[in-house]
């Protein structure tokens, strides 16, 4: 007959096992960190090319757009082992029962701030308009566009590379598609650094901090000293913009 640890052996080598087979829990996070933060541009890029099918689906829509501030990955790993119960019988063969178990628990969380300015949305749309080729754009949507882009004079806004139409229309080598009913978008083959920086200019307009107000110092005409004097009056502060009150989340499991 074999000694009692001999036969408790085996239980003990299963618990182990369960918590070789879960990896290093640094590992795991460093992984999951990894692939959570590959879906911020898919995110970005998902947004840009949905915004076209429905403008060119309706080119009076209104777009959207969320812009990641934070987001935490987690790992959580758990395992519990003992003997459950155990006979012992002089003379006799000896039985023990062994449980075990291990698991782990993998989450990922991003914090989204969606764009509620009526004016940055009107700047969105007239941008989508302009990539579009479309020629008729509302004058107030224009001028909160160039109330964003009249500094920046590095910031172009090409045609030609998104297009639009039926679904037998989009080529086999499209690799950027959405549609709206039946109304499709995708972005040209070979066009894909123009669609990126498109996603750069939307995510600008978004995050776009308006000239601080500055106070007159008397030598502007018909403006008195100490007047307040706004550098873009088109893109106003809003109700609820940047509000840390406000619970914007989204719960995203990495694949």
């Amino acid at each position: 007959m074999k000694p009692a640890r001999a036969r408790r052996r085996p239980g003990y080598l299963l618990l182990l096992a369960m918590l070789a087979a879960l990896g290093c829990n640094s590992r795991q996070l460093r992984f999951t960190t990894l692939r959570l933060s590959e879906t911020i541009p898919e995110i970005q890029e998902r947004q840009v090319i949905e915004n076209f099918a429905r403008l060119a689906a309706s080119p009076g829509a209104i777009p959207y757009y969320s812009v990641i501030n934070s987001g935490t990955a987690n790992i959580q790993d758990n395992a519990a082992g003992g003997l459950y119960s155990l006979f012992l019988q002089p003379h006799a063969f000896t039985t023990a029962t062994l449980n075990s178990s291990a698991s782990r628990s993998v989450t990922g969380n991003w914090t989204l701030n969606p764009m509620s300015n009526p004016d940055r949305l009107r700047a969105m749309r007239a941008a989508y308009q302009l990539a579009m080729g479309i020629e008729e754009i509302d004058p107030a949507d224009a001028a909160r566009l160039d109330d964003i882009l009249k500094n920046q004079n590095d910031v172009q806004i090409h045609r030609g590379w998104i297009r639009t139409g039926t679904r037998r229309e989009v080529p086999r080598g499209a690799c950027i598609v959405a549609h709206c009913g039946r109304t499709y978008a995708w972005v040209a083959p070979g066009r894909s650094k123009d669609f990126a920086d498109f996603s750069l200019l939307m995510l600008n307009i978004a995050t776009w901090v308006p000239p601080a107000p500055k106070l007159a110092t008397g030598l502007q005409p018909n403006i008195r000293p100490g007047e307040v004097v706004e550098e873009a009056p088109g893109i106003q502060m809003r109700l609820y913009e940047d509000s840390p009150g406000i619970n914007r989340g989204l719960f995203f499991v990495p694949r």
